[in-house]
């Protein structure tokens, strides 16, 4: 089993929020980047701790996922957050968006500022359902009667 990782990141230099102290939102997978955004979470500062980006995707992800937080520049301007699903939880290739567009597109300041998500580790789905075996006699292909996942003997 791997857990699924999300990463976002921001990029630039001598970064901060606007003068509203916003700085960007996220959209969960299954929501909307189109308004009304649902599914998002709540502006987010640029150099947002872990326990406030735990607390801004709470209400979007399974419980039991945590974030990881890492400085990505010497100027301590930029980071990088892992958003880690527990074992089994997936979104099938989906990831965080970053909101673009409309009044709640990105407000970062700096050099080239921006922010990035992509879905950095697939995780695993629970196992479910039915499998058959096959094989070959003299020719024939014999098959068995379908075998749910969790069967034992």
């Amino acid at each position: 089993d791997y857990h699924e990782v999300h990463t976002c990141q921001t990029f630039g230099e001598d970064l901060s929020d606007d003068e509203l102290g916003r700085g960007f939102r996220l959209v969960a997978p299954g929501g909307s980047i189109e308004y009304p955004l649902t599914r998002h979470t709540r502006w987010l500062h640029f150099n947002e701790s872990v326990e406030g980006m735990e607390d801004a995707l709470s209400d979007l992800l399974p419980g039991g996922f945590w974030v990881n937080r890492t400085t990505t520049t010497s100027s301590q301007s930029t980071f990088k957050w892992d958003i880690v699903l527990p074992k089994t939880s997936t979104y099938g290739g989906e990831t965080l968006h970053v909101v673009d567009t409309g009044g709640g597109a990105v407000k970062l300041k700096g050099t080239n500022a921006s922010v990035s998500c992509n879905l950095s580790q697939m995780g695993t789905q629970r196992l479910g359902g039915h499998f058959k075996l096959s094989f070959f006699d003299n020719g024939s292909v014999e098959e068995t009667r379908p075998i749910p996942y969790n069967s034992t003997n």
